[in-house]
C-alpha cells in the first residue's frame, strides 16, 4: 500500500488533524471490535496502524496527534478497569510506555519514508516539467523481457495516452513513419549488437495522422558479464526546429528565385572604412542577372570586388549615400544620373545589417527622357494654346474650384490668372440668355457622366464673345468625378455663322416671294385659258385643247404653291404634292364623270423642282386621260391608283385603273400629244416608263434619286 498510499496526502494543517483523528477512531472502533471476540489481544495492536498511517499522509505532527490521542484511547478504554484513568500494575504502565516508545520510532521511520518520497516525487515533477518545456521524453527498452515503458511526456509527444496504448518491439511500426522503420530497426539492432550508442532521426506518427519529427540519443545498458540487457535512450520532438528549417529553407528558395527573376536590379554592398571610421569605398557581395541588363556590367567584374576596381572615379555622392543609410537604419531613396553607365537611376537602399546594405535599383532612362520630353510638349502646347486662344479647364464638383490653363482666364476676360479659382467667377460672366442652359446641361453631364459640349455667350469688358466648350467627365483618385475640357474663342465664326443665316433668310424669302408670284401669274395664264375656252362655243377641239393646256398650267402652278409653302428651300414634299393635284383633277374633271375614286398611296419623298415638276405633269396627263377615256361604259367601281416609293435609291411612281385597258395596238409614239409629253418628262429625269394591261392599265416610271 506504501506508494499509492503516498501518492494521496493532505497538504493542510485542518487536513492533518482530520486525517489523525479519522485514523485514530478507525483504529479504536476497530480495537472495540476484536476485543469483543478476542478480548486477550493487546490494547495497543491496532493503534499502531493509525500512527503510520497518519505519518506517512500528513507527517510528524500528525503522527505525534494521532500517538496522543492512541494513548488516552487506551488508558481510558481498553486498559482496565474500563472508563477510568487509574492504572493498577506496573505491567499497565510498561504497556503505555512500550506503545508509545514504538508508535514514536514508527513516526520517525515513516516520516523518513515520506520525506523521500517528497524528494523523489519533485525530482519527478521537475524532470516532467522539464521534459514538456523542452519537448523531450525518455523511453526503456528491457531486452530481456522484450517490454518498453514511456515517460508520461513521451506518451504525450507520440499523440497517446497510456491508458490505451501499450509500447512493444512488435508494435512499433505504429508509431513510427513507414519510410523510417527499416532506418529505426538498423540503429536499434546496430547499437545492441555493438553495444554502442546511437543518436538518429526519425518520424512518428500520431493516430490522426500528424507526422512528428524527433531526434532519439541513447544507449546499451550492459550487466556485469557485458551483455546488453536494456536500452535506455530520450526523444526529443524537433518538429518546430525541422518546420522551421524547411520554412527557412522555402524561404531562401523563394528569396533566390526572385532574386533571379526580378526586373529591377538588385546588389547587396558592404561599406569599407577607414580607421578613422570613415566609408571609404564599398564592397559588392552579391548581384541578381538583372543587374547585368541595368548596369551592362558583368556580374564577375562586379560581385567581389571594390566598388574604386569595377567604378573608377565615380561619384562620390553614391557612397556617401549609402554610408548614411548604414549609419541611420533606415532606408532611403535616391534619383540620380549616373555617369557609369551613363544612365538615370532610381535607387532604394536599406539596411541588412553592420556595415551591410541592400540595394534596389531601375534604369529610368526612358522615363527621365518621356518626362523631358512631355514637359517639351506642354510648354509647345501651352505656347499653341496661347496663340489659339484655346483654355483648358479641370472642375471639381465636390470643392467647386476649376484648375485652369492656357487662354481659359483671358477667354473669360479675367485679368487675374489665378491657375485655380471658383466656378462662380466663371459663371458670373455668361450672357443672362445662356446661363440657365449652361448650368442645366453641366448638372445633366455630371448626373449622366455624359460628354459635355455647348455653346453660349459670355461678357467681357471689350463685349461679347461666343465660345465653345468641349469636355468629359473622368474619375476621381479620391472616388468623385471630375470634368475636364477645353474652351475656345468662336466669336469670329458665330458671327460669320449668323451672316450666313441672315443671307439665306433674305433668300428664301426672295424665294418664296417668287415661286408666290410665279404661281399667281400662272393661275392667271390658266383662267385666261379657261375664259378663252368658255367663249368658243364651235370648235370643240380647239376647246379640248385649251382646257389641256390649261390643266397642264395648273399643275405647274400647284407645284409652285408647294415649293413656297414648304419647309425645304428648294425641295418640295412629292407626296403631299400629288395628294393635291389628284384632289385638283377630281374637282376639274369629275363634275361629269361621278363614280370615279381616287386612291392615293404614298411615302413621304422630298424632290426638287427639276425633277418634281416632270413628274407631276406625267401623273396630270396620266391621270386625266384614264378619266376621261378608261372608263366609258362602266357605271360604278372606277379607281384610279397613284402610289409612290422608294426602292434601292430609286423613286417608284405608277398611275393605275382599273377600266377597259389600252387598245392591241397603242403605243406612245403613235398617240396623241399627251403620251409623248409623258416620253419626254420621263427622258427629262433619265426615268423609265413601263406599261402593264393586267386588270385595266398600270403606267410605272423609276426615276433614280440622287
Amino acid at each position: 500500500m506504501g506508494m499509492p498510499l503516498l501518492r494521496w496526502r493532505t497538504r493542510t494543517r485542518s487536513g492533518a488533524i482530520a486525517v489523525a483523528v479519522g485514523a485514530t477512531l478507525s483504529a479504536a472502533l476497530l480495537r472495540a471490535a476484536i476485543g469483543a471476540f478476542a478480548p486477550g489481544v493487546v490494547p495497543f495492536a491496532t493503534f499502531i496502524l493509525a500512527v503510520l498511517v497518519a505519518t506517512l499522509l500528513s507527517g510528524y505532527l500528525a503522527g505525534l496527534l494521532a500517538l496522543a490521542m492512541a494513548i488516552l484511547i487506551c488508558w481510558y478504554f481498553f486498559l482496565p478497569p474500563p472508563f477510568s484513568f487509574e492504572l493498577n500494575s506496573l505491567n499497565e504502565v510498561a504497556s503505555l510506555v512500550l506503545f508509545a516508545v514504538v508508535a514514536g520510532v514508527i513516526i520517525l521511520l515513516a516520516e523518513k519514508l515520506r520525506t523521500g518520497f517528497d524528494r523523489e516525487s519533485a525530482r519527478e515533477r521537475r524532470l516532467a516539467r522539464a521534459q514538456e518545456a523542452g519537448a523531450v521524453g525518455d523511453w526503456e527498452w528491457d531486452l530481456a523481457k522484450g517490454q518498453i515503458s514511456w515517460s508520461e511526456n513521451l506518451y504525450r509527444l507520440m499523440g497517446r495516452s497510456p491508458d490505451s496504448f501499450q509500447p512493444s518491439p512488435d508494435n512499433f511500426a505504429s508509431f513510427v513513419h513507414p519510410d523510417d522503420v527499416e532506418h529505426v530497426s538498423r540503429t536499434w539492432q546496430a547499437a545492441i549488437a555493438n553495444g554502442s550508442r546511437f543518436d538518429t532521426e526519425m518520424r512518428g506518427i500520431w493516430p490522426d495522422g500528424t507526422v512528428r519529427h524527433f531526434v532519439s540519443r541513447g544507449g546499451v545498458i550492459k550487466d556485469l558479464s557485458g551483455k546488453a540487457t536494456r536500452i535506455a535512450a530520450v526523444q526529443i520532438d524537433i518538429t518546430k526546429r525541422r518546420e522551421t528549417e524547411i520554412a527557412l529553407a522555402e524561404s531562401e528558395q523563394r528569396y533566390r528565385m526572385l532574386f533571379n527573376s526580378m526586373s529591377e536590379a538588385y546588389v547587396v554592398h558592404d561599406i569599407i572604412y577607414d580607421e578613422a571610421g570613415t566609408a571609404v569605398d564599398f564592397l559588392a557581395i552579391e548581384a541578381n542577372p538583372a543587374f547585368e541588363t541595368h548596369t551592362g556590367m558583368a556580374r564577375e567584374l562586379v560581385v567581389g570586388h571594390l566598388a574604386s576596381e569595377f567604378a573608377p572615379g565615380g561619384d562620390p555622392e553614391w557612397l556617401r549615400f549609402f554610408a548614411e543609410v548604414v549609419r541611420s537604419g533606415a532606408p532611403d531613396r535616391l534619383e540620380r544620373y549616373s555617369p557609369r553607365p551613363q544612365r538615370w537611376v532610381d535607387l532604394r537602399a536599406f539596411p541588412l545589417g553592420g556595415p551591410r546594405l541592400g540595394i534596389i535599383f531601375n534604369d529610368v532612362t526612358k522615363r527621365k527622357q518621356a518626362e523631358a520630353d512631355r514637359e517639351a510638349a506642354e510648354a509647345r502646347l501651352a505656347a499653341a494654346m496661347h496663340v489659339a486662344e484655346v483654355g483648358a479647364y479641370d472642375y471639381n464638383p465636390t470643392s467647386g474650384q476649376v484648375m485652369s490653363s492656357g487662354s481659359y482666364n483671358a477667354i473669360y476676360g479675367l485679368t487675374d490668372c489665378r491657375a485655380e479659382r471658383p466656378l462662380s467667377d466663371y459663371v458670373a460672366r455668361i450672357d443672362a440668355r445662356d446661363a440657365p442652359r449652361f448650368e442645366l446641361e453641366l448638372q445633366r453631364v455630371l448626373r449622366e457622366r455624359d460628354a459635355f459640349g455647348l455653346e453660349y455667350r459670355i461678357l467681357t469688358e471689350k463685349g461679347t464673345r461666343w465660345v465653345a466648350t468641349r469636355g468629359a467627365v473622368i474619375a476621381d483618385p479620391k472616388g468623385g468625378v471630375r470634368l475636364v475640357g477645353a474652351i475656345f474663342d468662336i466669336t469670329g465664326r458665330k458671327q460669320a455663322e449668323l451672316a450666313r443665316e441672315a443671307a439665306h433668310e433674305r433668300t428664301e424669302i426672295l424665294f418664296r416671294e417668287m415661286n408666290h408670284r410665279t404661281k399667281n401669274n400662272l393661275t392667271i395664264v390658266a383662267s385666261m385659258l379657261h375664259l378663252q375656252s368658255s367663249a368658243n362655243k364651235r370648235d370643240a377641239d380647239l376647246r379640248r385643247h385649251l382646257d389641256a393646256a390649261r390643266e397642264r398650267i395648273s399643275t405647274i402652278a400647284e407645284l409652285h404653291t408647294s415649293l413656297y409653302q414648304g419647309n425645304k428651300l428648294g425641295e418640295i414634299d412629292f407626296a403631299d404634292y400629288i395628294k393635291n393635284l389628284c384632289r385638283h383633277i377630281e374637282t376639274s374633271l369629275l363634275s361629269a364623270n361621278r363614280g370615279v375614286d381616287f386612291v392615293v398611296d404614298a411615302d413621304e419623298v422630298w424632290l426638287s423642282a427639276d425633277v418634281a415638276v416632270p413628274l407631276g405633269l406625267v401623273v396630270n396627263e396620266l391621270a386625266t386621260n384614264a378619266v376621261k377615256h378608261a372608263f366609258e361604259g362602266k357605271a360604278d367601281g372606277a379607281v384610279i391608283k397613284v402610289s409612290i416609293g422608294r426602292i434601292d435609291g430609286h423613286l417608284r411612281l405608277s398611275v393605275a385603273d382599273n377600266g377597259r385597258g389600252l387598245p392591241e395596238n397603242w403605243s406612245s409614239q403613235n398617240n396623241g400629244f399627251g403620251s409623248r409629253l409623258v416620253d419626254a418628262f420621263v427622258r427629262q429625269v433619265d426615268g423609265q416608263i413601263h406599261v402593264a394591261r393586267l386588270d385595266g392599265t398600270r403606267f410605272e416610271i423609276v426615276v433614280p434619286l440622287q
